[in-house]
């Protein structure tokens, strides 16, 4: 859904993508070119899970990719907000061409983990390809993440899910795979009150998904190459 614009956004913008936006600031760069192990939300809206997670860890690195500026201009301020120095942030969609632009982080397989929640299920046959667990965007995971990596990977939509399971069940690329650890079509139990999980870093969405009684299915799939 197409959020509005947010209120003196150009002035606010300005303020905060100095101090974490790679796209106009690239000598962030360097802050992770250093032995943290270094963490990728791809859609990371708001921000709320990816700076809880950055605070939890402040030994590692945390990289936050978002398109819609509003929401990453909220992601920013809320790390701005509560002083978090080890989160920073990309306006840019995951490709190839991303991957070439910015080989400082990914061409050396330094990622540790991507973290996928609540992304769009493009329903359509015609736009599957779009979908971020689709074979076309794993081959590009296969260059971000480091052998060992995992993807963890959060949804309410459940035909989104099997075809998620399946396409990380089948993909093979030279001598990549992605092995399944867990797949679970109920992460926090229907009989469970959301504090009952609190041990669950959650999203924005999945508590609203979880006030309506839906189901979260959570998959993680670690990659060996």
């Amino acid at each position: 859904m197409r959020q509005r614009r947010a209120k003196n956004f150009t002035a606010r913008y300005e303020d905060v993508q100095n101090e974490y936006l790679i796209s106009k600031n690239e000598e962030l760069l360097q802050k992770f070119l250093n032995s943290n192990d270094l963490y990728v939300e791809i859609g990371c809206g708001k921000g709320d899970f990816l700076n809880e997670h950055a605070i939890n860890n402040r030994d590692s690195n945390f990289l936050g990719i978002e398109v819609q500026k509003t929401a990453l201009l909220i992601a920013m301020e809320k790390a701005k907000s509560k002083d978090v120095g080890n989160i920073f942030f990309l306006d840019e969609l995951v490709s190839d061409r991303l991957l070439e632009r910015y080989e400082g982080i990914f061409k050396n397989n330094l990622i540790s983990g991507i973290f996928l929640n609540f992304s769009d299920p493009w329903p359509k046959k015609r736009h599957i390809k779009r979908r971020l667990t689709s074979e076309k965007i794993l081959k590009v995971y296969i260059g971000m993440l480091r052998s060992g990596g995992f993807v963890e990977f959060k949804t309410d939509h459940r035909e989104l899910f099997d075809f998620s399971v399946e396409s990380f069940k089948t993909f093979s690329h030279e001598d990549a795979k992605f092995i399944l650890e867990e797949v679970n079509y109920d992460l926090h139990g229907k009989s469970k009150a959301l504090d009952d999980t609190s041990d669950i870093i959650t999203t924005e969405y999945e508590k609203k998904f979880l006030s309506r009684g839906a189901s979260i299915h959570f998959l993680r799939a670690r990659l060996y190459k």
